[in-house]
């Protein structure tokens, strides 16, 4: 499964995320979510067909990394030896072995702790420059709040859906640990309720953060309950014109260059929910999501672009 196809999205996850974090750093912070939102849900995809022997498996695994997924788990070693949930379906055993939260999320939560760290410790270094050394150009404190906003709600997509995969798909496990199983139920019933929590207060905040963090939630929770049902499609269509309405209504763009922007970027997104439900097509699916997805990127860099040459002015 990890083999050539998967190196499309080992490419294309990285730079997205490279170009999240500079607009971050431009105190712009949701000018990349929507691509990376359907960036990360590629890998979803490939629980929600049987792909056993196919070389469209390797395609969706390449996109673990628009998630940041190779980042090691730290909480691994919690896991009881040989635990396997017997009931998670076909497509998470052949991939994963299960749907349990720990092993399948626990990245997220340890990447979480790492960057936590190593933010603290750089915010300090700059109020240090600006206070002691006075140098005020160091300390920005909005773009450092954004930063932290940034990497929790990246973060929150797959801890979301991992969270909604394990309460539906957990019950009986071999080497069965009822302290670990209940742990595990716990661990993804906070998670679900912390962070539809935080994304409904988003919105009072900030009404575009608001509704990038419900696309999330009510995407991972489709997704999550999409193995072999491909009734799933339309709930997950619906929601991607009813969020392209909302952001415009949102967004009030003055521009019809924006407003065409907006619906051909929508129609992209319906496109690739097309073909993961619908085609097993290795050549097809490849090809058409990886150019939506080069698209969004050239776009995205365009406006990167646009953003340097207006300051320069």
């Amino acid at each position: 499964m990890r083999t050539w196809l998967a190196y499309i999205g080992y490419i294309m996850g990285p730079v997205l995320i490279c170009l999240h974090a500079v607009f971050i750093g431009n105190d712009l912070l949701y000018k990349v979510d929507n691509t990376l939102i359907l960036a990360q849900s590629l890998y979803f995809l490939s629980f929600v067909k049987l792909l056993v022997g196919q070389l469209l498996s390797q395609f969706y695994y390449g996109w673990l990394y628009a998630q940041f997924g190779f980042f090691p788990n730290f909480f691994e070693n919690t896991i009881p030896s040989n635990y396997v949930e017997l009931a998670a379906p076909n497509s998470y055993k052949l991939s994963t072995m299960d749907a349990n939260i720990v092993r399948n999320a626990g990245w997220a939560f340890s990447l979480f702790l790492v960057f936590l760290g190593g933010w603290a410790v750089l915010t300090f270094i700059c109020w240090l420059l600006k206070s002691v050394c006075h140098k005020p150009d160091a300390w920005h404190p909005r773009i450092a709040v954004n930063t932290i906003i940034g990497c929790g709600e990246f973060l929150s997509f797959p801890v979301f859906y991992w969270a909604v995969a394990n309460l539906m798909y957990i019950g009986d496990s071999q080497n069965m640990s009822s302290g670990f199983n209940s742990t595990s139920r716990a661990v993804s019933i906070f998670f679900i309720i912390f962070i539809c929590i935080y994304g409904t207060g988003r919105w009072f905040f900030n009404v575009l953060g608001g509704l990038y963090m419900y696309k999330r939630i009510i995407m991972a929770t489709i997704l999550a309950g999409s193995y072999l049902d491909n009734r799933m499609l339309a709930p997950l269509v619906i929601m991607e014109v009813v969020f392209c309405v909302v952001r415009y209504i949102v967004e009030s763009p003055e521009k019809y260059k924006h407003i065409w922007m907006m619906i051909i970027e929508c129609l992209l997104h319906i496109s690739v929910y097309l073909l993961g439900y619908l085609s097993l097509s290795a050549g097809a699916n490849t090809i058409i999501m990886s150019l939506v997805i080069f698209i969004m990127i050239v776009i995205i860099a365009y406006g990167l672009t646009e953003l340097y040459l207006e300051s320069r002015n």
